[in-house]
């Protein structure tokens, strides 16, 4: 029922008794997908935005698909080409580093670490929103663009605590596509 969704409930699919699996945005960290050509990637993907788009926490949306069929459907502008998403994902990396000072700078008038958004927003007042980044076919992308490649790491390994978060989907995660560390 999309009027019960929010990211602290997630519709991730069913276990093996049919029970429905869920997830909070925030426990689960980034979510990669992966699997071969037509077997649901896309539309996995697909199934998580749309329930962040109508969660009534507020969300900002960072859609890259140079494909170009997996976001038409939702109305919101994406990246289309290497190009554009490589100003996307920097983008999206400088929310980063400047909710990383903003963090570090409440942290520092608070006397301890701020280690969520959740924090920050209760102790500041603010309201900063939930950054997601999703990306269809992630992994020709990073083949393609290595500082979007570092870039897309340094998100993964450290973003999450700022309130950002990551949906990528991808066929070919090899080492020699994707950074091990991730």
């Amino acid at each position: 029922d999309p009027s019960e969704a929010t990211i602290r409930r997630l519709v991730l699919g069913a276990g093996s008794g049919g029970e429905i699996v869920t997830g909070h945005l925030r426990d689960l960290s980034h979510i990669g997908i992966a699997g071969t050509s037509r077997w649901g990637k896309s539309t996995f993907l697909q199934s998580i935005l749309y329930q962040l788009m109508v969660a009534p926490e507020p969300v900002d949306f960072y859609l890259s698909d140079v494909g170009g069929t997996a976001f038409i459907s939702f109305g919101l502008p994406y990246a289309d080409s290497v190009q554009t998403s490589e100003r996307l994902v920097a983008r999206v990396y400088d929310l980063f580093q400047e909710r990383k000072e903003q963090f570090k700078a409440a942290g520092l008038r608070a006397g301890f670490g701020i280690r969520s958004l959740d924090v920050y927003n209760q102790l500041t007042g603010g309201s900063l929103p939930y950054v997601v980044l999703a990306i269809d076919e992630v992994t020709a992308l990073m083949s393609d663009s290595k500082p979007m490649a570092h870039q897309l790491t340094d998100l993964i390994l450290q973003a999450g605590k700022y309130g950002i978060w990551l949906l990528l989907s991808g066929q070919n995660w090899k080492a020699r596509n994707v950074d091990t560390t991730i």
